[in-house]
Formats: structure tokens, C-alpha cells, sequence
């Protein structure tokens, strides 16, 4: 299983590893070259495991190691879990659920990151491995569940929610094999809490500093506007999963959810109504709340927080929620169902592979085309006599030759840019455009020349006193 999941991941990321990309923050770390940033981060274990990669705190440019290491990790992780279900299915389709661990859209963006891909997916992997049952020596097991979960959030905090998300669908699946489960519930959940109030209370105030990170894991002061910032978070999460599957192909999310509920409704009427089932109110409970919770854990504790980061790479549980899905509609339904279950996901399953394939194209593209635009501006600044600076105003437009991906999976945009407005100077810096780079001032912004020192489809330059600036505003 690991071995099928990883040659997947493989080939669906073969642009990422066979070109050199660079994406959002990389930027600025290549220019700074501070291997221990994430620390500032709450993120601690990624500066640590960083300077074992590169045996240096100046980080060191060792792209694919970083994204083949987290798919490695990852590909384990996922077919170790699945396999700890125990699901009585065929083989091959036991593949295609670790596969469709790995074939979640949403974690095409931190495999796009050169650094942060194998502590982001680390800490994925961390999520699944902490979640599998144990059967013997609790205590033992307790302790390392939670220092798999203590090293998970001090990697990337928000795989908290995959974690939830691979507890509920092995509570489910042990309740399918008639073994014990709150047990396995209570232990999950209360190995949890330790690592949550060392990491709260004593590891993050100590190490995180940047402004950033401070804000977005604020949480939400109780009151009435709490429910407002709650609504508002949930709607941006829906909203970002509307745009994953615009149109007609929200069906493959809208369908298996409709069927999973369906079956889980058939499941609790089957049991209420056989007398011999013991706890069986407690485990119709289960079962009713159980679709419910998964599918919560795609926002999930984001809906907590002040100012919560919605983006893809905040999606994790994604992957467990068409795990949940599958589980349910294949150990429901009856066989001659299954061929055209094992279609639909299979179709699914493509269509997300595709569409990381397309994000990873995209991403690579538009940084070959603004190191394209890069270069001419460099070589018109050669030109410019006395300028003691340089400014950029607004962003350059998007590649026109990836407009028709942009339109086939929307995701691309929210993936977007692989430069920001606030990395747009470290960028050039790393190009060395032989001037310090400024903000822009408001004088600067409002200003319009006479004359243009060159014009073209992609940007504009012109000189505002000893300041030359670079208006990527006005296209042709």
C-alpha cells in the first residue's frame, strides 16, 4: 500500500520536483537565508528539522529533498492508517483510499512550498499516525500519542483538525467491528489535552513573535460578536470549497455525502430496531453525529479562532472526509453497488489529480514568466541615472497562458499568487536589481508622469524624484 500511495504522490508532483519553484514565503527566506524563522512561527520542530537537512541555521537551498521527504512520510502515514482500520475490502480499492489521502487538492499548496512541504505534511502524517488504535500497554501508548501530537503542533498547529477528523472515522470503524470504543475515545481525546496546554501555555509564548502568527491564533473573546466572527469563518471555508468544485462538480462532494447520510440513516433504523444490540441508542447517537463531525473538521478549530487563515493549506481533513465517505458507502451498501461506487471514486479521484497537476503547472509557469519580466526590468534599470531606489506598484497580471486552467479549477486562484505584494521585493532582491527596494509612498501612488522610461504589456517605469518605480497597474 505505502509503496502504490507514495508512486502516486510521485506522479501527480512531477512537475514540482523535476523544476525549480519557489513559492510565496520561499522568496524571503531565500533572500534572508534564516534557517530558524520558524520559530518565531510556533513552529519550532521545522527550524530544527531544517538544520538536520542542511546541517546549518542558514538555510540551504536542497529542493526536491524537503517535498520527497514529506511525501514519503506522508505516503506511510496514509496507508499505516488505513491499514489500522481493518476494512474488510479488496485490496485494490484499500489502495485507492490511501491514495485518496493523498490526492486532496488542498494539500497542493504546501507541497508547493520548497521548505515548509515536509514540516507541513510531517505534521499530517504526524495527525494519522497519533490516531491509530492500540490495543495493549494503554499507558505506554497514551504517552506516545502525546508526544506525536506535542511534535505535530509544534510543526503545523493546524493538523490538529486532521487528527480529530482520523479519530472519529477509527472509533467508527471499531464500532463496525464490534470492539470497544470509548475507551479508545477517551484516550484519544484526553492524550490530546496535555500537548495543547504545554503548547499553549509554555512553548508559544516563549518562542512566537511574529506579528503574523500572533494574530491569526487568537482566540475568539466570548460575547454576541462571537457568533458573527464564528459564521463569517464557517462561510469562507464553504465558499473556498465551493471554488475547489465550481458548478456541476460540487457532485463529487454533494453525492457521497448525500449518499453516506442516507446509509447512515438505513444503519440507525437497522439497529433501533434490533432489540439485541447492546448501547445500541448510544451507538445510533455515534453514527448520527459521526458525518456531521468529520465534515466539521474541515474548518474546524479555525471556527475558534479571531482571525482565522482560511486557505487550502488549512484543509487538511479534507482527505479524511472522502475517506469517511468511501468507508461508510462500501461497508453499507450491498455488492452489487460496489462497481459503481468504486466508478465514482475513481472518477473523483482523477478529477483531483488532475487539478493538482494543473495548480503544480500554473504555479511553475507564472514564475517562469515573472523571472522573464524580471530580467527586462533589471536591464531597464541599468539605464535610469540618478535613482537611489526603486518601488513597485500593485502586482504583475497573471501568465495569459494559464488563463484557461484558472477557469477549469478556480483553486488555482486561491492558490495563487506564488508571489505576494509583500514578497514581490524579496524576489527581486534575489535577483539583484543593483537598488534597495522601498514601499511605495502615497505621493508615489498618486503620481502620473509626462513620460514613461519604458512601456510595455507588463509593466510601466518611470522616476518620481531619486525613486524609480515600476507600475505593474496598467497593462496594454
Amino acid at each position: 500500500m505505502f509503496l502504490f500511495t507514495l508512486a502516486f504522490a510521485l506522479f501527480i508532483s512531477v512537475p514540482l520536483w523535476s523544476n525549480k519553484n519557489y513559492y510565496g514565503d520561499d522568496f524571503m527566506r531565500l533572500y534572508t537565508g534564516e534557517g530558524i524563522i520558524w520559530t518565531s512561527n510556533g513552529r519550532p520542530l521545522t527550524s530544527v528539522l531544517h538544520y538536520f537537512l542542511t546541517f546549518s541555521t542558514t538555510l540551504n537551498d536542497i529542493s526536491p529533498v524537503p517535498l520527497l521527504a514529506g511525501l514519503a512520510v506522508l505516503s506511510f502515514s496514509a496507508a499505516l492508517f488505513v491499514y489500522s482500520l481493518r476494512l474488510n475490502l479488496p485490496f485494490v480499492l484499500t489502495v485507492l483510499l490511501s491514495v485518496g489521502i493523498v490526492a486532496n487538492p488542498f494539500l497542493a499548496q504546501p507541497m508547493l512550498y520548497i521548505w515548509d512541504s515536509v514540516s507541513i505534511l510531517g505534521a499530517f502524517s504526524l495527525a494519522m499516525l497519533a490516531a491509530i488504535p492500540y490495543s495493549s500497554r494503554p499507558l505506554k501508548y497514551f504517552f506516545i500519542t502525546a508526544v506525536l501530537l506535542l511534535s505535530m503542533l509544534m510543526f503545523y498547529q493546524i493538523a490538529i483538525n486532521l487528527y480529530l477528523s482520523c479519530v472519529i472515522i477509527t472509533a467508527y470503524c471499531l464500532i463496525l467491528r464490534q470492539q470497544p470504543v470509548l475507551r479508545f475515545m477517551i484516550a484519544k481525546i484526553c492524550a490530546l489535552v496535555p500537548p495543547i496546554l504545554i503548547y499553549k501555555f509554555i512553548i508559544a509564548p516563549a518562542i512566537i513573535a511574529d506579528s503574523y502568527s500572533l494574530t491569526s491564533s487568537q482566540l475568539i473573546a466570548p460575547g454576541i460578536d462571537a457568533i458573527a466572527v464564528m459564521q463569517t469563518t464557517l462561510l469562507n471555508f464553504v465558499t473556498l470549497l465551493q471554488t475547489t468544485f465550481p458548478g456541476w462538480k460540487m457532485v463529487f462532494v454533494a453525492l457521497p455525502a448525500l449518499l453516506t447520510f442516507l446509509c447512515i440513516i438505513h444503519k440507525i433504523k437497522h439497529l433501533l430496531s434490533d432489540k439485541t444490540q447492546p448501547h445500541r441508542i448510544a451507538v445510533a447517537v455515534f453514527y448520527l453525529l459521526s458525518p456531521i463531525l468529520v465534515i466539521m473538521m474541515l474548518p474546524g478549530v479555525s471556527i475558534l479562532l479571531n482571525n482565522a487563515v482560511v486557505a487550502p493549506r488549512t484543509m487538511p481533513a479534507f482527505s479524511t472526509v472522502t475517506l469517511f465517505f468511501m468507508i461508510v458507502l462500501f461497508s453499507t451498501t450491498p455488492r452489487w453497488l460496489h462497481s459503481t461506487l468504486f466508478t465514482g471514486f475513481i472518477a473523483s479521484l482523477m478529477y483531483t489529480s488532475v487539478m493538482m497537476v494543473a495548480i503544480f503547472n500554473t504555479m511553475i509557469k507564472e514564475q517562469d514568466y515573472l523571472s522573464s519580466v524580471a530580467w527586462m526590468i533589471k536591464a531597464d534599470l541599468s539605464r535610469v541615472r540618478d535613482v537611489e531606489n526603486v518601488t513597485f506598484l500593485s502586482v504583475l497580471r497573471t501568465f495569459p497562458d494559464t488563463t484557461n486552467s484558472r477557469q477549469a479549477f478556480p483553486l488555482i486562484d486561491a492558490v495563487s499568487p506564488a508571489v505576494s505584494s509583500y514578497t514581490y521585493p524579496y524576489f527581486f532582491q534575489s535577483r539583484n536589481v543593483g537598488l534597495p527596494i522601498i514601499k511605495p509612498t502615497s505621493e508615489i501612488r498618486s503620481y502620473r508622469p509626462a513620460e514613461y522610461i519604458s512601456k510595455n504589456c507588463d509593466y510601466r517605469l518611470f522616476t518620481y524624484q531619486k525613486t524609480a518605480v515600476v507600475d505593474f497597474s496598467d497593462g496594454c
